[in-house]
């Protein structure tokens, strides 16, 4: 194994761990229809077939392929990244909007302070 095949293998391996912190080995098996021992290699450097790695890009899109193969490429796919996390950024912007509007539409919200103490009087009460 080359020392740049080495280099994506553990950029697979990392990412992974950051998508999944605990089980990695099995989350990754079920989401790519994998063996769980076939998903610890790929935790241990090891390349995915490239039916995997095909399903891995499709799932974790322009950002995965730019930081896996940026020892290949370089940064020449980071604006790719950076769109889609914008992209993501936006949507998630979006959810954050829905969400204000939709607390306007409801009572003001009470510290928490406030409501332990409410209970702390019904309970003496």
């Amino acid at each position: 194994m080359t020392d740049v095949t080495a280099e994506i293998g553990s950029r697979v391996g990392f990412w992974m761990r950051q998508e999944w912190p605990r089980d990695t080995a099995k989350l990754a098996a079920r989401a790519f229809d994998a063996s769980e021992r076939t998903a610890e290699k790929w935790l241990a450097g090891a390349l995915p077939s490239n039916a995997h790695m095909v399903a891995m890009m499709s799932r974790w899109g322009h950002r995965f392929v730019a930081f896996v193969y940026e020892p290949v490429v370089g940064t020449s796919l980071r604006p790719y990244a950076l769109a889609q996390e914008l992209k993501e950024m936006q949507g998630q912007l979006e959810a954050l909007e829905r969400k204000i509007a939709n607390a306007a539409m409801d009572e003001p919200l009470r510290p928490v302070a406030d409501e332990k103490e409410r209970r702390q009087g019904l309970a003496r009460s």
